[in-house]
């Protein structure tokens, strides 16, 4: 099998479950627990998060690795680029995945853990700290959504460029 081949499947098996966990998040689990209590949202989220943290990183970082086997192979070695296209295409693509990476980071072990320590001191009497802090973590993991399904896109570009 040519290293391609396995790079790309793994390539797209990794994306399927690192997007497909924060579309199923977004589009899923949130629309079905809004109508929760705030309390017992937050112990869902935290759950859920727990368990997939390991996952998603990992995927992460399978994405990393062939993403750049691919481009290894695509530019013979980093020689030269397949088309003038293609390097503004993976610049971008690069720069998004950067900020991706960041704000998925940020999420996950600045914020997220803040959140569970503060909304633990404060149990049933959340404060607008707390409330300023579930904001921003939810504005992040909805902009690391978008950030992701925009790399998604730029990475059918590359494919074609």
């Amino acid at each position: 099998m040519p290293w391609g081949w396995l790079l790309t499947g793994l390539h797209i098996l990794a994306a399927i479950v690192w997007v497909g966990g924060m579309l199923f998040l977004a589009l899923v689990l949130g629309p079905l627990s809004r109508a929760w209590p705030e309390a017992e949202r937050a112990r869902l989220f935290q759950a859920v998060g727990r368990r997939f943290r390991p996952i998603g990183w990992t995927a992460a970082a399978v994405l990393v690795v062939t993403g750049l086997g691919q481009v290894w192979l695509r530019t013979a070695g980093g020689i030269a680029l397949p088309t003038p296209q293609f390097g503004w295409l993976l610049a971008v693509k690069l720069l998004l995945v950067g900020l991706l990476l960041g704000g998925q980071a940020l999420h996950d072990f600045v914020w997220g853990p803040q959140q569970t320590a503060l909304g633990a001191s404060l149990q049933k009497q959340p404060d607008g700290a707390l409330a300023r802090l579930r904001h921003r973590t939810r504005l992040v993991a909805r902009l690391t959504t978008f950030l992701a399904l925009a790399v998604v896109l730029l990475g059918a570009g590359l494919r074609w460029s």
